[in-house]
């Protein structure tokens, strides 16, 4: 068997094309799409995340993708636009609680996150609750213990039958 070991950094490497790839699988055209457009379902997406336990000995990375595709992305809690994607600094990504939403023309919105610690007594959880058009839509929970490094990620869409 092929095996490679990767230090960090190359883990983050690798782990973000890995993220860049699953992107484009996403957001690329389909010919099953109806005619005139999408059957996407527009509104506004709003994430909520909650985060327990030893976080201050994790190495933390998290993005948000979202918005409609075009002009419109990720808003911060205080209106600011941060494009349709938008990696959080390893301070932002250490917050007990954060939350972001996307403009009311929103088409879909996908979380990932990433977290290891060399201590493995160490452990953290991530709750995320996803609201659409202001109604609870969905909630994942995940704990991440010691080096564990397979990511928490989801993609959230509404589409018309």
């Amino acid at each position: 068997m092929f095996y490679i070991e990767l230090n960090k950094e190359m883990k983050k490497f690798v782990y973000c094309i890995f993220i860049i790839i699953g992107l484009f699988f996403v957001s690329s055209c389909s010919k099953n799409e109806p005619e005139g457009g999408s059957n996407a379902v527009k509104g506004k997406y709003k994430i909520e995340v909650t985060q327990t336990g030893d976080l201050e000995y994790f190495t933390i990375d998290t993005s948000i993708t979202g918005g409609n595709g075009l002009n419109n992305g990720i808003y911060d809690e205080n209106g600011n636009d941060l494009g349709t994607s938008y990696s959080l600094s390893e301070k932002e990504s250490k917050r007990s609680f954060y939350s972001y939403e996307t403009a009311d023309d929103g088409i879909t919105l996908i979380f990932v996150q990433l977290a290891y610690c060399e201590d493995l007594t160490k452990s953290m959880t991530t709750e995320v609750k996803v609201y659409f058009n202001g109604k609870l839509f969905d909630t994942i929970k995940r704990t991440f213990k010691g080096e564990d490094t397979s990511p928490l990620s989801k993609h959230w869409m509404q589409v018309e039958d």
